[in-house]
């Protein structure tokens, strides 16, 4: 009878040690997000957005924890989101599409966008 009972000990204990492991493994996983910047080679204000905004200080700062990928408009993740116009920035979240911003904008009302998407 002991001996049963210090195996009902041991089974407890690596349950307990496996719910732990779970547990620590998702309270640690990390939200991504991603930013997706479709933009076209003739399109002027795609240029002048990337220039003037993206390589701002305060905007890099603000960008630090997105990943970001630059994708042309013949892309088919454009077609498959629907992108007409460039211009677009096309936000997620661990995979899932949490916002966009179409066309250009100064860097005042992208920073205020841009906080209220990544809340």
């Amino acid at each position: 009878m002991i001996e049963e009972g210090e195996n009902m000990n041991k089974i407890l204990i690596v349950v307990l040690c496996c719910v732990f492991i779970l547990y620590s493994n998702i309270s640690m996983a990390k939200t991504t997000y991603e930013m997706t910047f479709f933009t076209s080679s003739s399109c002027h204000w795609c240029d002048r957005f990337e220039k003037e905004i993206l390589n701002d200080p305060d905007v890099i700062n603000a960008l630090k924890d997105v990943t970001i990928y630059k994708l042309d408009v013949t892309d088919h993740k454009a077609q498959e989101n629907g992108v007409r116009v460039t211009p677009y920035l096309l936000f997620s979240k661990n995979g899932k599409k949490i916002g966009h911003i179409i066309g250009y904008i100064d860097k005042t009302e992208f920073l205020r966008q841009l906080e209220l998407i990544l809340i």
